[in-house]
């Protein structure tokens, strides 16, 4: 049907058509986020996820059914998954950075605003696969 996957999110949406990203903060368990990507994240999994809308609500889709504790499973998974991939590039930063939530606010920052704009660094700016 000549369809893509797309990586983006409503916070890139948004972004894209010039919402501000508000104010930086660390979120436990899911890391950081500003106030623009947070409200994004919450309308992406609630409302726009289809394997929340089977699991998280418990609706019967097509025969197919699941439950919160899955839902749950496979996000935490996911978490685990991207620090595992990622655990070089977390330990460099703390060891290199005098100010490790500055260096992750510079970074997180700096990624969004390259996802925003659809624009790639070079390989010597990125630190792992981002868009898991």
């Amino acid at each position: 049907m000549g369809l893509e996957n797309q990586k983006e999110d409503l916070g890139q949406t948004l972004g894209a058509y010039g919402v501000k990203g508000g104010c930086y903060f660390v979120l436990p368990i899911l890391g950081p986020t500003t106030v623009r990507d947070s409200l994004g994240m919450v309308v992406d999994n609630q409302y726009l996820d289809a394997f929340a809308k089977i699991t998280w609500h418990e609706k019967e889709i097509k025969s197919l059914s699941g439950s919160k504790i899955d839902y749950v499973g496979v996000k935490a998974a996911t978490a685990v998954d991207f620090r595992g991939d990622n655990m070089l590039n977390f330990e460099s930063l703390e060891k290199n950075s005098i100010d490790l939530y500055a260096a992750t606010k510079s970074l997180y920052l700096q990624d969004r605003s390259k996802k925003i704009k659809n624009t790639s660094g070079s390989d010597d700016e990125s630190w792992g696969d981002l868009d898991k």
